[in-house]
């Protein structure tokens, strides 16, 4: 089944299940803002927690602050990947 999310700014986008996210995947949310994951932990039965860093909007500002992101494992995402210099959205599962 083909997911979509919608993004403030951005528009709809392929999407996937928060489950299928690894570390090292790099995640965009509204307005452009990308989150690089460093590790993803279960919490419980149904929730994830997202260890990671933001990259800032459209990747232009990282930071080094580290931050949590608890989310459900059934919550679609944005998985992007930088190539060359533009942000390319992967296809959803």
């Amino acid at each position: 089944m083909n997911q979509t999310k919608q993004l403030i700014e951005i528009g709809t986008c392929a999407a996937h299940a928060a489950e299928t996210v690894t570390a090292g995947d790099n995640l965009m949310w509204n307005f452009g803002y990308v989150e690089h994951v460093l590790e993803v932990k279960p919490r419980g039965k149904t929730q994830l927690v997202i260890v990671g860093t933001s990259l800032g909007r459209f990747g232009n500002k990282p930071s080094n602050e580290i931050f949590e992101r608890v989310i459900k494992r059934t919550t679609t995402v944005v998985k992007v990947a930088k190539l060359h210099s533009d942000w390319q959205i992967l296809a959803g599962a």
